[in-house]
């Protein structure tokens, strides 16, 4: 994919906007049952990746710097890294090659090796990772194989080995894996069945199981887990209700409970999380307001609180942040200004200071980071180059 899978830069500034309007409203409840099927291979797909997607993906090197992975206008993928770690400072953009169709996605090996997954133009996953942790020299790309409608999604497994899922032609959900840890060579796809209609999200629980999160075909949250760590072995597909018109964003709370967030058909943004550690119980929908034009990102802080940045309606960012670990308690939304034109990524520096990345107005990539950790956001810095 070498010739198969440069980024102008184009300086304008982010400007600050008006205020975000909050409403309640419902979560419609979900249609009876919409049944997980299972199919053959992954084998069509759509051109181009949704709309929803974030058009930067983020990883800590080992030695604490951060990477941002971006798409440029010629399809390439390319990446810009910090100088030293929690610098303001980065390098210039740098090719990695590709033609890929749709958003990059990284995922850091037991080496601590980034290594990047993209989309290619016979819509199979391609990748390719630094030769040592760390590096800024990079392997060719290698096919994966598949044939995808989505954007992979990648994580590790308890056992470090890399893990990618993505939608196959039949709407299913399918995963591959490396057969061992910092390994070059891959498990067969297997399916897992359902019937999707959003990008696959991923958390783990407390005992270390990767749980999959979905919109299905009747706008519900659907949900299914590995029986246990690294197991390839899933749970039954199960529904936790809704009415969702965005892409689903699962985190561990301070408490060690996932906590799922999903724009409703109020375009509110709504949430409900596990009742305990690991449990298959769930709280009732609950909404924390807005009119959101975006997919809610969501992350942890130093202190075990959770931390919900949204694009709203005058395309500024806002924020909510809970009031303690594990609370139903949020402070208001705080508005953080900007005008973003895409999805939102949020990420953590080393010393655990948030950072948020968003494509600005001139398709330029923009970060707005902590001062220090807990405290509020600086201005947004500009890092360059033509996003596509």
């Amino acid at each position: 994919m070498e010739g198969a899978l440069a980024t102008r830069r184009v300086r304008s500034a982010i400007v600050a906007a008006t205020a975000l309007t909050l409403l309640g409203g419902g979560l419609v409840s979900a249609p009876a049952q919409a049944a997980p099927i299972a199919e053959a291979t992954p084998a069509t797909a759509r051109s181009a990746s949704p709309a929803g997607t974030p058009s930067v993906d983020t990883a800590l090197n080992r030695d604490g710097r951060l990477s941002a992975f971006v798409r440029g206008t010629n399809d390439a993928v390319y990446v810009k890294t910090q100088i030293k770690r929690g610098s303001s400072s980065w390098t210039n953009w740098v090719s990695l090659g590709g033609v890929i169709t749709g958003a990059p996605r990284v995922g850091v090996d037991e080496a601590r090796r980034i290594q990047v997954f993209a989309r290619g133009t016979d819509n199979a996953i391609w990748t390719k990772r630094q030769t040592s942790a760390n590096s800024s020299s990079w392997t060719s790309w290698t096919s994966l194989g598949g044939v995808l409608n989505s954007d992979p999604t990648v994580t590790a497994d308890q056992g470090r080995r890399l893990t990618v899922f993505g939608e196959g032609t039949d709407g299913a959900v399918w995963t591959k894996r490396q057969k061992d840890r910092n390994s070059s060579s891959w498990t067969s796809w297997q399916s897992l069945g359902g019937k999707i209609t959003s990008e696959t999200s991923v958390s783990f629980d407390k005992d270390q199981r990767l749980t999959i999160f979905a919109r299905g075909t009747d706008n519900a949250l659907w949900t299914r887990r590995q029986s246990y760590a690294n197991s390839g072995n899933w749970t039954p597909w199960k529904s936790l209700g809704g009415g969702l018109t965005s892409d689903t964003t699962p985190v561990v709370d301070g408490k060690g409970r996932i906590q799922v967030f999903v724009k409703g058909t109020d375009n509110a943004l709504w949430t409900r999380r596990q009742m305990s550690p690991n449990s298959g119980n769930w709280t009732n929908w609950a909404s924390l307001g807005g009119v959101l034009t975006s997919n809610p990102s969501a992350i942890i802080n130093k202190s075990g609180k959770l931390q919900v940045f949204v694009r709203g309606t005058d395309n500024a960012l806002y924020t909510r942040v809970q009031h303690n670990s594990g609370s139903a308690g949020w402070t208001d939304w705080s508005n953080q200004g900007g005008v973003l034109t895409n999805e939102i990524e949020a990420s953590a520096n080393h010393d655990w200071r948030i950072a948020v990345f968003v494509r600005g107005t001139d398709n330029a990539l923009y970060a707005k980071s902590q001062w220090a950790p807990g405290s509020p956001y600086g201005s947004f810095a500009y890092l360059g180059g033509t996003l596509k």
